[in-house]
Parts: structure tokens; sequence; C-alpha cells
């Protein structure tokens, strides 16, 4: 958890020194997460994205603008890994 706005979290993490070395995991975006709400007509348990899908990951994409792809892992499909070097 972080005191600063998302937005300005984000400027700050551009400014590290060392540049950063970002893995992102896209699995994560594939994943389903039980619905917080009660519904007394169903059964079975809603699902739906998670927050790092629906909240985080555009905050995510906008520290990726100035990376490079580095490295990306093949043996898994389902979990693509990808390295971004940030300099």
């Amino acid at each position: 958890m972080s005191p600063y706005l998302p937005e300005e979290e984000v400027r700050r993490i551009r400014q590290a020194n060392p540049p950063l070395m970002l893995l992102d995991n896209t699995f994560v975006l594939q994943q389903q997460v039980p619905v917080t709400s009660l519904n007394l007509r169903r059964w079975d348990l809603q699902m739906g994205a998670s927050d790092f899908a629906s909240f985080d990951r555009s905050f995510f994409l906008q520290l990726l603008v100035r990376c490079e792809e580095a490295a990306q892992s093949l043996e898994n499909p389902r979990l693509a890994l990808v390295l971004y070097d940030c300099r």
C-alpha cells in the first residue's frame, strides 16, 4: 500500500534509480475471482475480473510505455511471463 495516488506513484516509480525491470504475468488477466455481491436468486457463485485486471493493469501499462521487451517465457503458454527493461 502506498500513501500516494496511483498516478503519482507511477511517476515516482518511473524515476527509480537504477531503472526498472518489470515482469508481466499475463495469466492473471485470465483469472476470475468471486464477485462480492449478494444474489438471492442464484445458488452458484458469480465470477468476474480480478482487481488487478480491472484497476491495477492500467497503471502497469503506463509503466511499460518506455520499456522494451527483454525476454519471454515460452515453455508454458498458459503462464506467459514477459520481462521488460525500462532504461
